[in-house]
């Protein structure tokens, strides 16, 4: 749109040197100091839309975080907000602006700027900062700071505010406008999950028209955002707030980090500092950025002991990346496996694991790597198979939560590294993953078969 109305304004700028360049008195150059002006202004709302973009694509990651997909490694404070590094490698900053200052505790105090609040941070007296009205409060007290910022580049404009909602244990996009906060939704009106199975995230943009529209598949079809009575929203008008981003503050404390988002929403994600990224070393970064849309993947140094022998029945299909080439469809069972775990060791983080497949067969014994955090963990490990001349290297990875029952939400995926020549498709094609998860919910503890069934070369049927 912006470009569009530096075209026009161009236009009739040059018609109007056409009916004035007969005269050598006439001087141009204020018209053209005028569009140097709309220019900038241009490229400065440009420069405000990509920053709320990325906004948006970062705090889908920062949910993915807070939902067990990744871990937040490091916090490093900038001179402009902070630098966020995760368990996968990769890092985001985020803005906390130049006009507003970010509490943090210096000797066991809050501390706004140089100024000590006398409120303690530590305790059983320690209080939690919070934005109310655009200012910090701090045990119930108006610290009169402003907590309200702009990032540190862009234009101010009048946008719907995209945020995030918790409906069920899930969170969901939400806009707000207006002061009403509702779901962002498509035309059948279905939520938009933020992490997990089916997530994406909206971009947004302004049409030729002048209206604020959102695309849910990566700006390739674009669609009106519409306010509470079904009306488009004027870009001149967004009815969200006036700002440069969707983070109204953000700051880090006690291993805590809290965003403030630009609908006063509060989240709060822990971080792991101490995180087990050897699974960077093992499971392929190929697998590893596709699986924590599907899985959780719990990074920690102190998982929870989970040695036993677990069945996952039934085994239900998740997501294959190879579906209509192979591939299970959604939903679809597969046979069930049992999981035995022995020998857990706490120093090293590495536990035993057996696999029997019903109708097939099973694993021999393999020593692997277990992360994870209090009840959540997350077994990972390569193996190789053989079948039919064919040699193969697969990646695997189980995450759950531990419970005197089993383990909950029993995720499993495997994915196929690299394989000798298969030119009858023995094995699933090279980087194709499959995700499953025991249907109902628990995978309980069961006795282990007989060890004569035992076969070092298992080749599970989930694979072919």
């Amino acid at each position: 749109m912006y470009k569009n109305i530096v075209s026009v304004a161009l236009l009739l700028i040059l018609g109007i040197g056409l009916l004035t360049g007969c005269s050598k008195e006439y001087d141009d150059g204020p018209i053209w100091e005028k569009v140097n002006d709309l220019d900038r202004r241009v490229s400065n709302l440009e420069s405000t839309l990509s920053q709320l973009n990325r906004d948006i694509i970062n705090l889908q990651v920062l949910m993915e975080a807070k939902q067990g997909g990744v871990s937040i490694t490091s916090v490093t404070q900038t001179a402009e907000g902070y630098t966020i590094t995760f368990s996968d490698g990769q890092s985001i900053t985020l803005f906390h602006g130049k006009d507003g200052l970010t509490p943090e505790i210096r000797n066991g105090y809050w501390y706004i700027g140089n100024n000590n609040t006398g409120v303690k941070a530590e305790g059983t007296d320690g209080a939690t900062p919070e934005i109310r009205d655009g200012y910090w409060w701090i045990g119930g007290v108006n610290t009169n700071v402003p907590a309200t910022s702009s990032s540190s580049t862009g234009t101010m404009i009048n946008v719907p505010i995209i945020g995030v909602a918790e409906l069920n244990g899930v969170y969901y996009w939400t806009q707000t406008i207006n002061g009403v906060t509702t779901w962002l939704t498509d035309k059948d009106g279905n939520k938009f999950p933020v992490t997990g199975e089916g997530s994406t995230h909206p971009l947004i943009q302004v049409n030729v028209n002048g209206y604020w529209v959102v695309s849910y598949d990566g700006g390739k079809t674009w669609v009106e955002i519409l306010n509470e009575n079904g009306q488009p929203v004027n870009a001149g008008n967004g009815g969200g707030c006036n700002c440069t981003t969707f983070f109204q503050n953000v700051f880090y404390a006690d291993g805590i980090l809290t965003l403030v988002l630009a609908d006063g929403q509060t989240v709060q994600i822990p971080c792991d500092e101490n995180a087990d990224l050897r699974y960077n070393l093992v499971i392929p970064e190929s697998l590893r950025n596709q699986i924590k849309t599907f899985m959780p993947i719990y990074m920690g140094t102190t998982p929870p002991k989970v040695e036993g022998v677990f069945y996952i029945n039934p085994a239900t299909v998740v997501f294959c990346s190879d579906y209509g080439n192979g591939g299970y469809a959604p939903g679809e069972e597969r046979n069930p496996i049992l999981v035995r775990f022995t020998n857990q060791t706490g120093g090293l983080n590495t536990i035993n694991i057996e696999q029997y497949e019903v109708n097939v067969g099973a694993s021999g014994l393999q020593t692997v790597y277990i992360s994870g955090k209090d009840d959540n963990f997350t077994v990972y490990y390569c193996y190789q198979s053989e079948n039919k001349g064919v040699t193969a290297t697969l990646a695997v990875v189980i995450s759950g939560t531990k419970t005197a029952a089993g383990i909950k939400d029993c995720y499993y995926a495997i994915s196929m590294v690299e394989k000798t020549n298969d030119p009858t498709n023995v094995f699933m094609s090279t980087n194709a993953y499959r995700i499953f998860k025991d249907g109902d919910g628990t995978s309980e503890y069961t006795t282990w078969v007989a060890s004569t069934r035992c076969v070092t070369a298992w080749t599970p049927s989930w694979i072919q």
